[in-house]
C-alpha cells in the first residue's frame, strides 16, 4: 500500500515541482489479516480552491494487481458538502469519509477501510 498527502499548507511539494514525488509519502504492508496504519500530519486542502482535505492510496501485491482506490476524507472537513456525506453513508463500513478520533497523547486517529476491486483501474 502507497499512501501520500499535501502538507499544512495543502501542497504536495514546496517547490511545486510536479515531476518530483510527494514530500508526504509512505508505503505499508498489511498483516495477514489486510490490517495496517501510517503516522502523519493531517494535510490541508489544496490552496485557493474548494477540494477538502484527503489522502491518497494505491494498492497493489501477490494477487491484488495495482489499483488506486478511494481518497480518505475527513469529516468535520468545513469543505465537505452534503453531497460527499450522503455518498459515504451508503458505503456502511467503507465510507470514505473519517470522523477523527482524538488520542490520549492529543493525535487524531481514522480507521479506513478499503475495497479493493479484483482488477486494476491503475492507468
Amino acid at each position: 500500500m502507497y499512501a501520500y498527502h499535501t502538507d499544512v499548507n495543502g501542497l504536495y511539494r514546496a517547490d511545486h515541482r510536479m515531476d518530483a514525488p510527494p514530500r508526504l509519502r509512505g508505503w505499508a504492508r498489511t498483516d495477514s489479516k489486510g490490517h495496517y496504519s501510517f503516522r502523519t500530519i493531517r494535510p490541508a486542502p489544496y490552496p485557493k480552491n474548494n477540494i477538502h482535505a484527503h489522502v491518497h492510496f494505491h494498492v497493489w501485491g501477490p494477487g491484488v494487481p495495482r489499483q488506486f482506490v478511494d481518497d480518505l476524507h475527513f469529516a468535520d472537513d468545513p469543505l465537505i458538502g452534503p453531497r460527499q456525506v450522503s455518498e459515504a453513508s451508503t458505503r456502511g463500513k467503507f465510507s470514505t469519509l473519517c470522523g477523527p478520533e482524538r488520542t490520549t497523547a492529543g493525535g487524531q486517529l481514522c480507521t479506513f477501510n478499503i475495497q479493493v476491486p479484483a482488477h486494476s483501474n491503475f492507468r
